[in-house]
């Protein structure tokens, strides 16, 4: 099971690097005012996101079984020095039923923990995968490449200055 998470913590990775290189793509399609080519790739990041998502999702639910197998491996341990102590405090309550009633009323209530301890032992929870697929995605990755191509576009061409030459006021409202 570790060597599967450790296949899963690499294809998270690439498909990363992915989404990265993509988020570029449309971050350069904005800077070229080519939209069809933004939303193409945009498309194809939502894509990439939900397996990142669906990936880390089967990544965590791996964990959480090796986890409950580690713990079922203890809890056999346990189980195995319960049982006879279980039959050892049913050999006890049986002598001491008729001598003393509340003693054998408190032992009743271990031997009923121990018995739940027995039976919980072997249940497991349920995990579930939930995907949730919209096209919001699209515009919250073209919203966010655009703020990143504006960024970029103003590092790349000073601002257009306003007025008449020698007075050295910019657009930007900062004098250079």
């Amino acid at each position: 099971m570790h060597a599967q998470n450790q296949k899963l913590d690499t294809i998270l990775e690439k498909l990363k690097g992915k989404e990265k290189a993509l988020f570029n793509q449309v971050v350069g399609a904005l800077q070229r005012h080519d939209a069809q080519a933004g939303k193409m790739v945009s498309n194809e990041i939502a894509q990439v996101r939900k397996t990142i998502k669906m990936i880390s999702q089967l990544k965590m639910a791996l964990e959480q079984i090796q986890m409950r197998l580690e713990t079922t491996i203890d809890l056999g341990d346990v189980m195995v020095a319960i049982g006879p102590a279980m039959g050892a405090l049913t050999r006890v309550r049986s002598g001491l039923s008729g001598v003393m009633p509340e003693v054998d009323r408190e032992l009743g209530e271990i031997n009923g923990v121990f018995s739940d301890i027995m039976m919980n032992a072997g249940s497991m929870g349920n995990t579930s995968f939930a995907f949730d697929a919209s096209g919001e995605e699209v515009d919250k990755i073209l919203a966010e490449a655009g703020a990143v191509a504006e960024t970029r576009m103003n590092e790349n061409f000073p601002d257009v200055p306003v007025g008449s030459g020698s007075q050295g006021t910019y657009a930007g409202g900062n004098s250079q």
